[in-house]
């Protein structure tokens, strides 16, 4: 080899070699350094996205408790519950007695004043059967007669929790 290729040569691996050891050491902590905010910023996010979650949880909790009030009220104004020939009939309120079964008018006023779904349940058995209901089902139409789950049952029949 020529002397002048021997210099070229060793100029090429005294600038390569450097370059590659300073182009991985930079690579390697500016990977470093952006994994670290990646991890800063989704944890950052999660967060945000857990307190969003809980507020609206207890938004929806209070608007919960709220309507269930209103729905209280109207339903009691037409009087005390009792089941007569299988039905839920409520009597002594301002209505005379009313049958709950198949009637919409409590739900639809509920739905009028609040803007929710609700159903009125009653239970047979060891179920518990919707007799009255705004929710419309599948098939277009309210979804009376449907029950709730064993869980749903459970926790609310059994526990007696919201």
């Amino acid at each position: 080899m020529k002397i002048g290729t021997k210099v070229l040569v060793l100029c090429l691996i005294l600038v390569t070699v450097p370059t590659l050891l300073l182009g991985i050491v930079a690579y390697s902590n500016s990977s470093g350094a952006i994994n670290e905010q990646i991890d800063t910023l989704l944890s950052t996010q999660i967060h945000d996205v857990y307190r969003m979650t809980a507020s609206t949880y207890d938004l929806s909790q209070a608007k919960l408790k709220d309507d269930l009030t209103i729905m209280k009220t109207v339903f009691y104004q037409y009087g005390t519950p009792d089941i007569k020939d299988g039905k839920l009939v409520l009597s002594g309120g301002s209505r005379g007695t009313y049958v709950v079964n198949d009637n919409t008018e409590i739900v639809d006023r509920l739905a009028q004043e609040t803007g929710s779904s609700a159903s009125i349940f009653q239970k047979v058995g060891n179920q518990a059967v919707r007799i009255s209901t705004n929710v419309i089902g599948e098939d277009g139409k309210r979804a009376l007669g449907t029950t709730v789950s064993d869980t749903v049952y459970t926790t609310v029949i059994g526990r007696g929790v919201t």
